[in-house]
């Protein structure tokens, strides 16, 4: 089988999110699942409270969970993180489907932001780091509507902060979409591919 990798090494996702799991094995690079274990709502109310602003606090969380994972791994380690904000208030991951629900009604009609980073560690040190930013138009939603949705998705209701997923139902939801569809999945992909490849990114049998 072939794959893409630097000299042979896995890439270390620390994440572990299904989604960004996926798109690094669709493009068939040679990595790992090494979970990075903070208190990212413990941060995220520290550094907003320290005038953080979102840009600068998403980039800090993707690369407290690189330099977290790196203690553990040589090599190249990843780390991504992604907020949403709307109306300059940021929404976390509903906990409960009727918070989910809350989200939906907030977001409905509306325009919101996806600020998404991705921080890379090399031998524990920072090496680069990319920030995009997408803009979602949820179209307007009755309450039925909303209703239907979430008992036709609860899975993906829970799963992001604003209780969608753009790639499976949450499809229906919305008038228009701006930003790389990689982007809005959580990690964006074209900008670390060509980065790695300026490390040496090559294509080699394995197994």
């Amino acid at each position: 089988m072939i794959k893409w990798s630097l000299s042979g090494q896995p890439l270390i996702l620390a994440s572990a999110s299904p989604t960004r799991a996926r798109m690094l094995d669709a493009a068939k690079l040679l990595f790992k699942i090494s979970p990075a274990d903070i208190d990212e709502e413990a941060i995220k109310d520290s550094a907003l409270q320290d005038g953080f602003s979102f840009e600068d606090l998403v980039i800090l969380l993707a690369e407290l969970k690189a330099e977290a994972v790196s203690q553990q791994h040589i090599g190249y380690v990843l780390g991504c993180d992604q907020i949403l904000v709307c109306a300059e208030k940021l929404l976390s991951k509903p906990k409960t489907l009727v918070e989910a629900r809350a989200h939906l009604l907030g977001l409905q009609g509306r325009k919101h932001v996806l600020i998404t980073a991705c921080v890379l560690f090399h031998d524990q040190k920072r090496i680069w780091h990319h920030l995009s930013t997408s803009t979602l138009l949820m179209r307007t939603l009755s309450e039925a509507e909303i209703d239907n949705y979430i008992a036709g998705f609860p899975e993906a209701c829970m799963s992001t902060p604003g209780a969608y997923q753009v790639e499976t139902g949450g499809a229906h939801l919305f008038t228009d979409i701006a930003g790389s569809n990689y982007d809005i999945l959580g990690l964006p992909m074209l900008p670390l591919l060509a980065f790695l490849r300026e490390r040496g990114l090559s294509a080699g049998k394995t197994g």
